[in-house]
């Protein structure tokens, strides 16, 4: 009989998947469909790409590349939650809560309560999106990212993702990497550079693939549908080719940790 239990375990095992692959939606984020929040905070951007580049501090133009496109990650965080039938606080009424504080509190954010967001505003959940760092190597340009829903009523995570988004850039005889097309009418259009744009795009395109996955809001009639959805990956690797077409596939957690943070 232990010996029955033992193979019937062994056998549960590897059929557990390595991310979140294949799991239903329901299974994954089973606090959200329990909380049913509908009006959400998205808090100002923790940028801690910085220090990635206080020795180059006399680059002013690939400081100004790396803020603008921590600015423009914040500013298209709303609009895929919308579309999933949330009540977004805009980024100006963020901004204005964000700045009757001295400083964001980001590890209180992280970790600690936030039930005054939901007494005094009446807040159901907040997302905290950081940007740990920028890589750039023989023509990709790499972001690694995080994303966290927290509760403001148990103070728990409802949404956690990791996530390495890389663009691909054809490059010249001389190795230097090329503006593809969209990112040229992108900065014409945005007044920005083509190094600025090319990284706003990819801040874009990697917020609309974290957040079109979380499930609909409760508000919505699919909802009921959509949890049965497949979850995306917990760690993602997001490549937006030099063709404009997305590719994503798992990594795993000791693969972005290693490459984020040492």
């Amino acid at each position: 009989m232990k010996r029955q239990i033992f193979y019937f375990a062994i056998v549960m095992l590897m059929l557990i998947p390595s991310g979140c692959q294949n799991t239903q939606k329901i299974a994954y984020y089973d606090d959200l469909y329990k909380e049913k929040p509908v009006t959400l905070y998205v808090v100002p951007v923790e940028d801690l790409a910085r220090r990635q580049y206080e020795k180059t501090q006399t680059n002013k133009d690939y400081n100004r590349e790396l803020d603008v496109a921590a600015q423009y990650c914040y500013q298209t965080l709303s609009e895929p939650l919308l579309r999933r039938g949330y009540y977004v606080m805009g980024p100006v009424a963020s901004m204005a809560l964000a700045s009757q504080h001295d400083s964001i509190d980001y590890k209180g954010l992280r970790q600690g309560s936030l039930s005054s967001y939901k007494t005094d505003y009446g807040i159901d959940a907040i997302l905290l999106t950081t940007i740990h760092k920028w890589v750039e190597k023989n023509g990709e340009w790499s972001v690694y990212l995080e994303y966290r829903m927290r509760s403001t009523k148990t103070n728990t995570d409802m949404m956690h993702r990791w996530v390495k988004a890389s663009k691909i850039l054809p490059t010249n005889l001389k190795g230097i990497a090329v503006p593809l097309k969209q990112d040229r009418k992108f900065a014409k259009t945005m007044g920005m550079d083509a190094g600025t744009a090319q990284r706003c795009i990819l801040m874009e395109r990697v917020n609309e693939y974290v957040l079109h996955n979380i499930p609909l809001s409760s508000t919505l009639r699919q909802s009921e549908k959509d949890m049965y959805r497949a979850a995306s990956d917990t760690y993602s690797l997001f490549i937006w080719d030099e063709n404009g077409q997305a590719d994503v596939q798992p990594i795993s957690m000791e693969q972005y940790e290693s490459e984020a943070f040492l």
